[in-house]
């Protein structure tokens, strides 16, 4: 009954702006038949639907409907490093990326998506530290104009990586890298390149080794940054 409700939704549509099915149990089949008159997505988000496992990718077409996408989130999915490829290779417009509970994404797709010349926000945590600090490294380098990056919960990175990372993204405001391997000594150190980020706002170390003499360092240092390291301070 839900495949037949969205296909009459969606019938009909020449470009669909919005397909949210998060949360919904949903198979790669019945993800076919319910978008087959959609000639275009700009946002498709399956989040945490979990049934699903990226073979609707193979279907005749399929990725096509990607061409003009902006926003793709399949966080929590089953999805593979081989589907993230191919989709990504149709959606080489998109702004938005959530690969986040990913566990069989790994370092693979880190070129794919260091490909995405337009991608503004990218979301990648919690995936059992199959992506590296090299596949982070190898995405900061490639996608210069990311405003968000959120890399917290599986994803170790050092303090020199951290530094590296800000060095490539010169246009970031929000930066999450809670679970790092991040010290005071490592933050006060970043001060010259952080300095350089004019568009930075809030930097979220959680549950790292930066205690308040290293937040209060940076937030005395540079104006309109927030270092947040209390995660019952986030909303």
């Amino acid at each position: 009954q839900v495949c037949i409700f969205f296909k009459s939704v969606t019938l009909n549509q020449h470009t669909l702006g919005s397909f949210h099915l998060s949360n919904i149990h949903i198979t790669d089949i019945d993800l076919i038949n319910i978008t087959e008159s959609v000639y275009r997505f700009l946002d498709f988000d399956i989040f945490h639907c979990t049934s699903i496992n990226g073979s609707f990718a193979n279907e005749t077409g399929f990725c096509e409907k990607f061409k003009k996408l902006v926003s793709l989130n399949i966080g929590h999915t089953s999805v593979t490093d081989t589907i993230l490829i191919k989709l990504l290779d149709s959606a080489i417009n998109l702004q938005s990326l959530y690969i986040n509970d990913c566990l069989n994404i790994t370092n693979r797709s880190c070129l794919q998506i260091s490909s995405l010349k337009y991608l503004r926000k990218l979301v990648i945590g919690s995936i059992n530290n199959l992506i590296t600090n090299v596949g982070i490294l190898q995405i900061a380098n490639g996608c210069r104009f990311l405003s968000m990056l959120d890399i917290s919960n599986g994803i170790i990175i050092s303090g020199e990586d951290f530094i590296a990372i800000l060095s490539y993204l010169l246009n970031l405001e929000y930066f999450d890298a809670s679970y790092s391997v991040i010290s005071d000594d490592v933050l006060i150190n970043s001060y010259k390149t952080l300095a350089k980020l004019t568009n930075i706002r809030i930097i979220i170390l959680c549950y790292t080794l930066v205690t308040s003499n290293g937040k209060n360092y940076i937030e005395n240092k540079i104006q309109n940054v927030k270092v947040l390291i209390d995660p019952n301070t986030l909303g």
